[in-house]
Formats: structure tokens, C-alpha cells, sequence
């Protein structure tokens, strides 16, 4: 509403749905012809809980090298980035709004990123943790606790469809 409200003619919301998009351009650019995309089903026994491979391939336009990179490239960044700046945040439970919202910022690019992926075990728990903190500038352990174990559900979840 706020978009329409300032002039836009439309809005998308995150995470971006690519049929959608296409929708969208198709119907302010009538000279562009968009072709329906042809999306892979998921054949893995991946649980649809934890990762939704049909969604994230839709997500990404049927592409399914382009989802594939991103996966991996998410995996390096869990190790290399998100999970350092996780451990090296975490803020005691008395500890300052600022820590609180350093942690936060992390999270909430967690939860960007893996709505994006169709992660979406992780991405519940890390809209949780986000919501709490936004609500009560804190989280508690349980839902702490439960962010780390969707990390780990989730990384074994897309090694075992990336082996598929």
C-alpha cells in the first residue's frame, strides 16, 4: 500500500517469485513477449520443510544451475561469514540494545536470504529471533537454540539435494 500510496503503479514483495515478475513486466511491457518457464520438480527425499528446491528453482526462473551456485555460495558464506558474525555477536542476555541490534542485522539478512532460497525451516526460525529481538530488544535461548539447529538441519538438507 505505502508503494501505491507515493506513485508506484505496482509492488513485488521479497522474496521475488520469478512467474510473478514476469507477470508484472508483462503486463506494462505489452511489445516484451514473456515465455512461461518450465520448472524441474524436486525428485530428491529432501523434506519440503526444511528446503523447497520447487520453490527456490521457481524463485529463480527454472534456472536450475543458477539455484544450484547459489546454494553453494550460501554454504561458503554460512561458514565463512554468517556464523562468525553470529558467534561473534551473540549477546549475553543483559546485554546492550546496540549488541542486541548487531545481532539482529545478521539475522534479519539470514532471513532475507534464505525466504529467497526457499530455506524455509531456517528462514521460521530466523524470523522468530528477528521478531522477538524487534519486539523486546532481546531473544530468548529456546529460539537461539532453535536457529542453530535449522542451521544444521538446513546445511544437511542442501548437501543431500545437491547430491540428489
Amino acid at each position: 500500500q505505502k508503494a501505491l500510496g507515493v506513485g508506484m503503479n505496482d509492488h513485488l514483495s521479497k522474496p521475488i517469485n520469478a512467474a510473478q515478475l514476469h507477470q508484472v513486466l508483462a503486463q506494462y511491457l505489452t511489445h516484451v513477449v514473456f515465455k512461461p518457464m518450465e520448472v524441474e520438480k524436486n525428485e530428491s527425499q529432501v523434506p519440503c520443510e526444511i528446503i523447497n528446491p520447487d520453490e527456490g528453482l521457481e524463485r529463480m526462473g527454472g534456472n536450475h544451475e543458477l539455484y544450484t551456485k547459489l546454494l553453494k555460495e550460501f554454504i561458503r558464506q554460512l561458514h565463512e561469514e554468517v556464523m562468525p558474525s553470529l558467534e561473534k555477536n551473540l549477546p549475553a542476555h543483559n546485554a546492550t540494545l546496540e549488541k542486541w541490534e548487531l545481532f539482529r542485522v545478521t539475522i534479519h539478512t539470514l532471513k532475507g536470504v534464505t525466504a529467497t532460497l526457499a530455506l524455509n525451516a531456517l528462514n521460521q526460525s530466523a524470523t522468530a529471533v528477528d521478531m522477538q529481538i524487534k519486539q523486546t530488544q532481546k531473544a530468548e535461548q529456546s529460539a537461539i537454540n532453535a536457529l542453530y539447529l535449522s542451521i544444521v538441519q538446513t546445511e544437511d538438507a542442501i548437501y543431500r539435494w545437491l547430491q540428489a
